[in-house]
């Protein structure tokens, strides 16, 4: 898809940006950052991530979503590429509860998973 792009053009000179989500494990999400910064980035096209992140689950545990975000951000970060980690506002009693990309509690304004954004 990324060979066949046209970026529109630009009626404003530089306000353009390309935006685009990424829900896959982390090898698919080095390519796609990789692809990312060699169409855009490195041609002084600015790119966000405007939605990423890892569900909660038995499997996902708050571990390996911090583990995930850390490898993400890091790989992101080298490209010059800014994120925005998706929380799509669901609404659980607990940590525990939460059986998808929550990580706000937005009543109290705490986190879910206070693991995921300590050092």
């Amino acid at each position: 898809v990324l060979d066949g792009f046209v970026l529109p053009q630009d009626s404003t000179k530089d306000h353009l940006i390309v935006s685009t989500h990424i829900y896959d494990g982390i090898d698919s999400a080095k390519t796609k950052l990789g692809n990312l910064h060699k169409y855009f980035v490195k041609h002084n096209i600015p790119v966000i991530i405007g939605e990423w992140g890892k569900k909660n689950s038995n499997v996902n545990t708050e571990d390996s979503r911090k583990k995930y975000a850390s490898e993400f951000l890091t790989i992101a970060s080298g490209y010059g590429i800014p994120c925005i980690w998706w929380d799509d506002g669901g609404i659980f009693s607990s940590s525990s509860a939460v059986s998808n990309y929550a990580i706000l509690q937005r009543k109290t304004g705490k986190w879910y998973f206070d693991k995921l954004f300590a050092n």
